[in-house]
């Protein structure tokens, strides 16, 4: 599997080469039919179109020997990038709208997750957060600090203070 990998990459950097490498070799293959039709007596012309036939589609074998050398996930997404900036430029309008409105949309979600995350995700910043399971239930509001009191664990809880009763 890594030597497979290792390959790919390989086939990716030096895909130039490679694709020139495979067209001579796909000329050579081309030319030793068209020998061979020529040898039963069919014109060079001839020959070259017969041999062509009998090879089959020379682009879709060089397609199918380039998606398996390559990384071809990597060079279409690469494509698609570069078309979509080119399209980005041409509509500058549509673009800054559209990167604006993630922009604000990102900025939003990060906010609102922020508060969420800081009001109820987070565990009270006491010493044992386990001894004030369901402080919800039975609250009291005190000279503006909110108290519980447990009778599971019988500790106070003070937003982030915990007191032995």
């Amino acid at each position: 599997m890594l030597r497979k990998s290792w390959l790919r990459i390989r086939g990716w950097m030096h895909r130039r080469r490679l694709d020139e490498e495979f067209s001579d070799e796909v000329q050579a293959h081309l030319d030793m039919l068209a020998d061979d039709f020529e040898r039963q007596g069919m014109t060079p012309r001839d020959a070259r179109l017969a041999a062509r036939r009998s090879f089959g589609g020379v682009e879709q074998i060089r397609e199918e020997h380039r998606e398996g050398r390559g990384l071809m996930h990597l060079e279409r997404l690469w494509a698609d990038l570069v078309y979509a900036v080119r399209t980005m430029r041409r509509n500058s309008a549509f673009t800054l709208v559209a990167v604006a409105t993630l922009a604000l949309g990102i900025g939003v979600n990060v906010t609102l997750f922020t508060a969420f995350n800081a009001v109820v995700l987070k565990s009270l910043a006491v010493a044992d957060p386990t001894a004030c399971t369901g402080w919800s239930a039975g609250l009291r509001r005190v000279r503006g600090a909110i108290f519980s009191m447990h009778s599971r664990s019988r500790n106070l809880c003070i937003w982030g203070n915990t007191i032995a009763a």
